[in-house]
C-alpha cells in the first residue's frame, strides 16, 4: 500500500507542477481521481456525453487529487461536499454552468473543434506567445500556491491510505467485483 500512496502522490504532483497549460478534452463520463484532478487543470472542454462523479464514499475511499481543495473553491462549499461525500453526479451543463468546463461541444465536433482552436487561423498556436502563457500561469500557479496544494495531496494521500486497509474499504471491493 505505501508502494500504491506514493504512486498517488507522485501523479498528483505531475498535476500541480506542470509548467505548461493543462488542457482538458472529455468525451465521456469522468470518475474519481480523473474527475479530481481536472480541478488542476488551466481549462476543460467536455461533450454532451460528459458527467463527472465522485463515488468515493460508496468505494470505502477518500477523495483525492486535491480535491479537498479545488472543488470548494470550484463549486462551493456545498456542492463540493456533495460531491466529495455523497456520489453526486453532476451533469456536465452544470459543470459548465459553474465555471469548472470552460465549453461543451457535440461529441462529433469535439476533434475538429480543438485542431481549429489550438491550431487553426485564429488558434492558440498562432494567436498566443508562450512564454507569455507560462508566465501568466506562473503567477497564477505560484510557488506559495504549490507548496500548499502539495501539502492538501499528501494529507489526501495519507487518509486514502488508511482508507485501503480499512474494513468499509474491503467491504466495497468485495461488493464491486462480485456484482453481476
Amino acid at each position: 500500500m505505501d508502494a500504491s500512496r506514493a504512486l498517488c502522490q507522485r501523479f498528483v504532483s505531475a498535476f500541480i507542477d506542470y509548467p505548461k497549460m493543462l488542457i482538458g478534452a472529455i468525451n465521456g463520463p469522468v470518475f474519481g481521481i480523473m474527475f479530481t484532478t481536472l480541478g488542476l487543470y488551466d481549462c476543460v472542454i467536455a461533450t454532451e456525453k460528459t458527467f463527472f462523479a465522485c463515488p468515493f464514499s460508496s468505494l470505502g475511499q477518500s477523495p483525492e487529487g486535491c480535491s479537498t481543495h479545488t472543488f470548494p473553491n470550484i463549486f462551493g462549499p456545498s456542492l463540493a461536499s456533495e460531491l466529495l461525500y455523497f456520489n453526486y453526479r453532476m451533469p456536465v451543463e452544470e459543470a459548465h454552468r459553474l465555471g469548472f468546463v470552460s465549453r461543451v461541444v457535440s461529441s462529433e465536433k469535439l476533434q475538429n473543434h480543438l485542431e481549429e482552436w489550438l491550431y487553426g487561423e485564429k488558434g492558440l498556436v498562432k494567436t498566443c506567445y508562450p512564454n507569455s502563457m507560462f508566465n501568466a500561469k506562473a503567477i497564477v500557479r505560484n510557488e506559495e500556491t504549490r507548496l500548499m496544494l502539495h501539502e492538501i495531496n499528501k494529507v489526501e494521500c495519507d487518509v486514502l491510505q488508511q482508507s485501503w486497509s480499512s474494513e468499509e474499504c474491503a467491504d466495497a471491493l468485495q461488493k464491486f467485483y462480485s456484482r453481476k
